[in-house]
């Protein structure tokens, strides 16, 4: 399910869990430098892929998979964390 527009101002606010490898500099697809410009509101807009829908289509389903075989529960799903210090 693609962000709306709201949803993708409030998301320059901080770097959600897709965008982690590139901040930590280890993502092949984004950069740190494009991190910041997206940040920014500079960069391109990322055109979403097919294999990012199939993975936004498919999270809820391996979420559930994952509780099942582990045992483990995932709560706040998409909860934003930030350090108040």
């Amino acid at each position: 399910m693609p962000f709306s527009p709201a949803e993708l101002i409030e998301r320059q606010k901080f770097i959600g869990g897709s965008e982690s490898a590139a901040a930590l500099g280890l993502s092949s697809w984004f950069s740190r430098l494009e991190l910041y410009q997206s940040k920014l509101g500079l960069g391109e807009p990322i055109e979403e892929t097919l294999p990012m829908m199939v993975g936004t289509a498919l999270e809820p389903t391996v979420i559930r998979m994952f509780e099942k075989e582990s045992g483990l529960t995932v709560a706040d799903r998409q909860r934003q964390v930030s350090d108040s210090s």
